[in-house]
């Protein structure tokens, strides 16, 4: 069966379809559009770590044409009535015309951009799809989106600009009944207000069609009776945006959280948290402190500064292109470097201040894992002596800011790398039998690690798998393991600390109170003095400074919000349909 022939199981309960053809969209650098065409950009956000195990974002927006139903539908008529045969009008079988919209890799890390050419018309997103297949398992999801998005219009030789749609979960993904479940309480599709123009990356990716269309005035969504409640959907899910990148900071705050919709979580030094808001609904990536100023890293090319003393409002800049993300930036010993990422491809750049020009001093490129061979990830440091160092795979890159050369050996393959406020490293190898291999720590830069010996199940531990260790103040490691106990009594997931000298050495852990229950990644880049921070699967944040006696929640998640707001919409639209059939 046509992979999209799933999609259509659904779709054919609105349709009256059985079968159809889904039309492709693509646009390359070589595209010249047709006369009726225009194009169409949407940015898609997943406000949750991945959609499944199998599927970490979508790989289709399918859209369906309105305007021209009617006529299609009276031609499929006319055609059966030539056969001079009886014909049921009700009966004839007759096509939607059905687009496919696929998302471009480049300048992004965990948004996703669609771009495509569709010819003029009326049109609304009916769902997002993900299909996954590495030659051993086929699995695919979908999320119907229809009128909790809108409509919209593509003209010809114009650009339709939809903004954002978030993908919000309401239930625990991680539950293997979240995708069967037909329940509308288990999330929902809607649209953000617009914060970043989306122009810029279309050129950026396709220039050509600067002279094929008009990009200074974009089309957008159609203006309907839903719009009050939308706008409410969309900005208590940018209020509750999901983080997971934690970032080490050493001078204005602790440590930071880098979350999706331009939110930025920061660690005061007093343990209080400050939220900002910054102009856009692309994902943080990373942050630097000079003096008193941030530095935000984002996708898109795009660079968020601000002083942290002034109530200013935060200033965008794009040293790089748009095809490029800053996922990293530090501060070396004569100078500041970034590394940038667009889909497998990694450059690094240095600059005197990042508000002056960035100079490219090396290109890399990642090898992607397959279900056969496990690779290791790029991970940038700035080492001990205020050098850069890049490990990727198996190999460390070491650059004399000098003479401009790198220098590379031999390393250890790593899934994993996170470097502590005393440039302590901590680490996950990469495993060839699942992909996670043991929890390391370094303290000579990566040349050498310690393998962490901690106990876990074979299967089940994920979260707790996948998590790096952290540093307390004094030298203290803790990490997450289970004690082994006597009969049929299950072993606990307990806090577990010790020394850097007894980390190899299984029997030398002192075993603390049990982890949180669906709290179980360690975040080692914001645990200090005594306090361990620990990220939960929906993106709450809590913190013991106890091991595990007592804990706080930091950061909530108003899951019961979002699905008040949600009722509200569905309601509204269930009742304008109720009435309009009633006329």
């Amino acid at each position: 069966m046509n992979i999209h022939a799933i999609i259509l199981i659904v779709l054919s309960l609105l349709t009256g379809c059985a079968s159809t053809t889904i039309k492709s969209t693509a646009i390359s650098t070589k595209t010249v559009l047709t006369e009726d065409q225009g194009v169409v950009v949407v940015q898609v956000l997943n406000n949750t770590e991945r959609l499944a195990t199998l599927h970490k974002d979508w790989s289709e927006v399918i859209a369906i044409r309105l305007d021209n139903a009617d006529a299609k539908k009276q031609a499929a008529i006319e055609k059966a009535k030539n056969k001079k045969k009886p014909v049921n009008e009700d009966k004839v079988k007759w096509e939607h015309d059905f687009y496919s919209l696929t998302p471009s890799r480049e300048g992004v890390v965990n948004s996703q951009v669609f771009m495509g050419a569709m010819p003029e018309g009326e049109y609304i997103i009916t769902t997002l799809y993900s299909y996954y297949n590495d030659g051993n398992i086929s699995s695919w999801v979908s999320m119907p989106v229809y009128y909790s998005a809108g409509k919209f219009n593509v003209e010809k030789k114009r650009l339709t600009n939809l903004g954002s749609l978030v993908f919000q979960p309401l239930l625990s993904i991680k539950e293997k009944s979240f995708w069967s479940s037909r329940s509308s309480q288990k999330a929902y599709v809607t649209r953000l207000t617009e914060q970043q123009p989306l122009a810029q990356y279309v050129l950026g990716n396709l220039p050509q069609l600067a002279q094929q269309i008009d990009v200074a005035n974009p089309i957008g969504w159609q203006e309907d009776e839903y719009d009050p409640y939308r706008s409410t959907l969309g900005d208590i899910a940018r209020n509750n945006a999901y983080g997971n990148i934690a970032i080490s900071l050493t001078e204005n705050a602790k440590g930071a959280l880098a979350s999706k919709f331009g939110q930025l979580k920061v660690l005061n030094n007093d343990s209080s948290w400050q939220q900002f808001n910054l102009p856009t609904n692309s994902e943080m990536l990373t942050i630097l402190e000079i003096e008193d100023e941030f530095f935000v890293g984002s996708e898109k090319g795009s660079l968020f500064s601000k002083k942290v003393s002034t109530d200013n409002p935060w200033k965008k800049s794009t040293p790089i292109s748009p095809k490029e993300a800053i996922v990293w930036i530090g501060k070396g010993i004569s100078q500041y470097y970034a590394v940038t990422q667009s889909n497998l491809n990694y450059k690094a750049y240095s600059f005197l201040h990042p508000s002056q020009q960035w100079k490219e001093v090396g290109e890399f490129k990642k090898t992607n894992t397959t279900w056969l061979v496990q690779y290791g990830g790029l991970f940038p440091i700035i080492t001990s002596t205020g050098n850069l160092r890049i490990f990727n795979d198996n190999k460390i890159h070491d650059f004399a800011s000098e003479t401009g050369v790198w220098k590379v050996s031999k390393g250890s393959s790593m899934l994993k790398i996170a470097q502590l406020g005393d440039n302590t490293l901590g680490g996950l190898e990469v495993s060839q039998w699942d992909g996670v291999g043991d929890q390391v720590v370094s303290i000579d830069n990566g040349d050498t690690w310690i393998t962490i010996a901690r106990s876990l199940r074979a299967f089940g531990d994920q979260k707790t798998d996948y998590s790096l260790p952290a540093k307390l103040d004094g030298g203290q490691f803790v990490s997450l393991g289970r004690m082994s106990r006597k009969g049929k009594e299950k072993p606990t997931l307990n806090i577990i600390s010790n020394q850097l000298d007894g980390l190899a050495k299984r029997k030398t852990w002192q075993y603390h109170y049990p982890a949180k229950e669906n709290c179980e990644t360690l975040l080692p880049q914001l645990s200090h003095n005594t306090k361990l921070y620990f990220l939960c699967d929906q993106g709450q944040l809590v913190s013991t400074g106890d091991f595990g006696k007592t804990w706080i929640t930091e950061v909530d998640i108003d899951l019961s919000g979002m699905q008040s707001e949600y009722e509200t919409l569905r309601t509204a639209i269930q009742e304008s349909k109720s009435k309009k059939e009633s006329e």
